[in-house]
């Protein structure tokens, strides 16, 4: 608990030097060029006399997907529908949401605009008196009343001055419960392999969409969704989702 109490002091922001106009605009400004984003990342859950860590590589490809690659599990959020592959078990669970707090923050870590995040959660921008990247980052806390405050109390991202991508994303689920995501290792705007916006499954993978199995990958195996390429990085529209399409095999 002491190694703990460290820790998060160590992460406590100090009072912004820009008010939040200032900083939104500065945001989009330094965002406005991103279109693909590759990086390392370990992730630790903080509890009680245990911590999990984990380590992987992420992916983020606009229009608003997110790929995270560990050592037994590939996810993706996509849009409203997240993607989970276990490829031990030969498992993809696919579910739709229409609120997922997690994605929320994660996607605002990456995203080109943090104005849709304001619609639903209170934001407020600090500034990192002692930092070794960057020295500006956004605060979100939950509305009240809002589910959100079920799943989290309050997030801070970390911001490299450069872009105003993250390099830490520390969330305080509860008062003993935290989730610190350290962000390293970046490529922005390389060249890319678009397979890697996509899951590829192995023969026999039972596909789950939204606790209903609806199919089976066959002998050839298969991939979802459909991969980004560089022609398909433009700015975000929001649609209806589709029923996800069949793995290619």
């Amino acid at each position: 608990m002491t190694a703990l109490c460290l820790l998060i002091g160590l992460l406590t922001p100090a009072a912004t030097t820009l008010s939040f106009e200032e900083f939104t605009t500065l945001f989009e400004e330094k965002r406005a060029d991103i279109r693909i984003v590759e990086a390392r990342y370990e992730q630790s859950i903080l509890m009680p006399g245990e911590t999990l860590s984990t380590e992987g590589r992420l992916l983020y490809a606009r229009p608003h997907r997110l790929v995270l690659r560990e050592e037994e599990t590939v996810q993706i959020i996509d849009q409203q529908r997240m993607y989970d592959y276990e490829p031990l078990v030969r498992q993809m669970e696919i579910t739709d949401f229409e609120e997922n707090p997690l994605a929320d923050i994660i996607f605002a870590a990456f995203d080109e605009s943090v104005s849709k995040l304001a619609e639903r959660y209170d934001l407020a921008t600090f500034t990192v008196l002692d930092y070794d990247e960057g020295s500006q980052g956004l605060r979100i806390r939950p509305l009240p009343e809002s589910d959100a405050a079920q799943y989290f109390e309050e997030a801070t991202i970390y911001l490299r001055d450069e872009d105003f991508l993250p390099y830490r994303i520390f969330i305080e689920h509860d008062a003993e419960t935290h989730r610190l995501f350290e962000v390293f290792d970046y490529a922005i705007n390389h060249d890319y392999d678009p397979e890697d916006t996509r899951i590829t499954m192995a023969p026999g993978t039972r596909i789950i969409l939204n606790n209903e199995p609806i199919d089976t990958v066959g002998e050839n195996g298969g991939s979802m969704p459909e991969a980004i390429y560089p022609t398909d990085l433009t700015s975000v529209v929001e649609q209806d989702l589709p029923a996800p399409e069949m793995p290619e095999g």
